[in-house]
């Protein structure tokens, strides 16, 4: 859990980082389907570091 726990934490703040830019950009709101991407992208990021 500690291992991954860094990978969450930047992909959160990156990946919110750049969804609330791109929302200002287009004066939408911020997609909540990001919370389950930000959750998968690092636990997949796991899987292509050491596949075993």
């Amino acid at each position: 859990f500690f291992a991954v726990l860094p990978k969450i934490i930047v992909s959160y703040a990156v990946g919110l980082g750049i969804e609330f830019v791109v929302a200002q950009w287009k004066k939408e709101e911020i997609q909540e389907g990001f919370l389950v991407s930000g959750i998968i992208i690092p636990l997949y990021a796991k899987n292509v570091d050491n596949p075993h």
